[in-house]
C-alpha cells in the first residue's frame, strides 16, 4: 500500500506536465510554477517523514518504498532552499535597501514567530500525550536550535541563509560581491555547524546562494538554456550522475554540489516544460509552510486503535488532518 501511494505521488507530479508552447516557458520562474515543483516534493517530503513512524516489519512494502526514499535522501529539499535564494534576490532588487533593512523583521523575525506557535502546539500535544520536555529544550526550540518532533533543522538553516543575505547585502552593494559573500559565508556556516550538528543541517545548504545567484543572474542563465539547451542538460544530467555515484565526500562538499546540480536540472527542465497541476500549486503554497512547522504526522505517536498491521491508514489520517489544517494555515499565519 506505501508503494501505492508513492505511485499516486508520481502520477499527480506529472499530471497536467507538457511542453511549452514554442518549447519556452517564461514562467518558469512564477509563483505558479515553483509552487507546483515545490508541491512534488512537499509530498515526497510527507511520504519521507512517514517512515520514522513505521518499522521494517510492516512488510515488503515498506522496504521498497524505504528503498526509494532513501535514494532520494535531502536532495527533496533542495528547491525550497534554492526558490528562496532566488526569491530573496529578486526582493533584494526591487525593494533595495529597504527590503534588505527589513530581513531581520519580516523574514527571519517572521518565520520564528511562526515557528514558535507550532513549538507551543507540539509541546502542548507532547504533554497531552505524557511527554515531558525540559525548560532547555523548550527554550532552544524557539530558536529552532533543538526540536520537539518538528523539522526544526530547517527552519534554523534557512533563518541563517537569511541572515547571510543581510550580512552580504550590508556590507556590499554590488551584485558579484554580494553573490561571493553569500557562498563565502554559507561555507563558513557549514564549517561552523558540521562541529555540532549531523549533515542534514549543512549538506543542502549551498543551493540557497546558487538561487541567489540565478537572480543576478538570470538572463545570463536564460541566455545559456536556449542557445544550448540539450548541451546544458545532457552536462548537467552527466555531471549529476557523476557526484551521485561518488561516495567520498567532506564537510558535505560532494551533497551540497550534488543539490546545486539537481536544482539546475530542476530548473532546466521547468523552461521547457508547464505544471499546470492546480493540487500541485495548492500543496506548494499552503502544505509546505504549514509542514515545514507543524508535520503532518499530527498524533505524534501511532494511536493504540489504529491497527498496527496497517500502517498505511496511520499515513493516510495523519495526512487528511495534515491537509485540512493546511487549509487554515493562512488564516492564522502572522506576518511581521
Amino acid at each position: 500500500m506505501l508503494t501505492l501511494l508513492l505511485i499516486a505521488v508520481m502520477c499527480v507530479s506529472v499530471w497536467g506536465v507538457a511542453i511549452a508552447p514554442n518549447r519556452r516557458n517564461g514562467d518558469y520562474l512564477s509563483r505558479d510554477t515553483t509552487a507546483a515543483v515545490k508541491g512534488v516534493f512537499i509530498l515526497l517530503i510527507m511520504l519521507s517523514h512517514s517512515m520514522s513512524y513505521m518499522t521494517p516489519n510492516d512488510g515488503i512494502d515498506y522496504q521498497v518504498f524505504e528503498g526509494i526514499i532513501k535514494k532520494l535522501g535531502q536532495l527533496v529539499v533542495v528547491m525550497f532552499l534554492f526558490y528562496s535564494g532566488y526569491g530573496v534576490a529578486c526582493g533584494v532588487q526591487r525593494g533595495g535597501a529597504d527590503y534588505v533593512r527589513s530581513i531581520p523583521r519580516h523574514r527571519i523575525g517572521g518565520t520564528l514567530v511562526n515557528f514558535d506557535i507550532a513549538v507551543l502546539v507540539f509541546a502542548l500535544t507532547g504533554l497531552a500525550l505524557g511527554k515531558i520536555y525540559g525548560v532547555g529544550q523548550w527554550l532552544l526550540s524557539l530558536v529552532a536550535w533543538e526540536g520537539m518532533g518538528n523539522s526544526h533543522w530547517y527552519i534554523f538553516t534557512i533563518v541563517v541563509c537569511y541572515a547571510i543575505t543581510y550580512i552580504a547585502c550590508r556590507l556590499s552593494r554590488k551584485a558579484k560581491s554580494r553573490v561571493v559573500l553569500h557562498f563565502a559565508l554559507a561555507a563558513l556556516y557549514v564549517v561552523t555547524i558540521s562541529q555540532v550538528k549531523e549533515g542534514v543541517w549543512y549538506d543542502t545548504v549551498m543551493s540557497y546562494p546558487a538561487g541567489f545567484a540565478l537572480g543576478a543572474y538570470r538572463e545570463r542563465y536564460e541566455e545559456l538554456m536556449d542557445r544550448h539547451y540539450y548541451k546544458l542538460l545532457c552536462g548537467l544530467l552527466v555531471l549529476f550522475v557523476v557526484l551521485y555515484a561518488v561516495k567520498a565526500d567532506y564537510l558535505a562538499l560532494r551533497y551540497n554540489a550534488l543539490g546545486v546540480v539537481f536544482a539546475l536540472l530542476v530548473l532546466t527542465l521547468s523552461r521547457r516544460l508547464t505544471l499546470g497541476n492546480a493540487v500541485l500549486r495548492w500543496c506548494g503554497t499552503l502544505l509546505f509552510p504549514f509542514y515545514m512547522r507543524l508535520p503532518m504526522l499530527v498524533l505524534a505517536e501511532r494511536a493504540a486503535w489504529l491497527p498496527a498491521e496497517y500502517p498505511w491508514l496511520f499515513v493516510m489520517i495523519s495526512a487528511t488532518i495534515t491537509v485540512v489544517i493546511a487549509a487554515l494555515y493562512k488564516n492564522w499565519q502572522i506576518k511581521l
